[in-house]
């Protein structure tokens, strides 16, 4: 047991603890996940240089629209988000979104790999 993983030793714990403490425990642990991905968010958008941030395009910069369609519930609770934190509900979805990308090209998603830059002469 000493060359495994943690995750694989606290499965294998958590398969040994009684109904009560186990259920206790996965709670605590997909809380403390939510908790987690909420504090990144928070670190993301508010530590540094507002023109650094991911999601914020420079002006001029080459862009497309993209619509999206969100539950009423769910807009309702980004745009509230966004205006106790003061930013663009455009600016968190940019983020959220080259955060995405970029995780799933680290783990070797060719779907997610960036576009390559047509050569000169070439474009459309």
């Amino acid at each position: 047991m000493v060359d495994e993983d943690p995750e694989l030793k606290l499965a294998k714990l958590l398969d040994l603890a009684p109904p009560d403490d186990r259920h206790a425990i996965t709670v605590w642990l997909l809380q403390s996940s939510a908790m987690s991905r909420r504090s990144w968010m928070i670190r993301q958008f508010t530590v540094g240089d507002p023109s650094k941030l991911p999601g914020v395009l420079p002006s001029g910069e080459d862009s497309q629209l993209v619509t999206v369609r969100l539950p009423q519930e769910q807009h309702a609770q980004l745009r509230a988000w966004c205006t106790a934190h003061n930013f663009t509900m455009a600016a968190v979805i940019r983020g959220l979104l080259e955060r995405f990308l970029e995780e799933e090209a680290a783990v070797g998603d060719p779907a997610t790999k960036p576009a390559a830059e047509p050569e000169a002469g070439t474009e459309d």
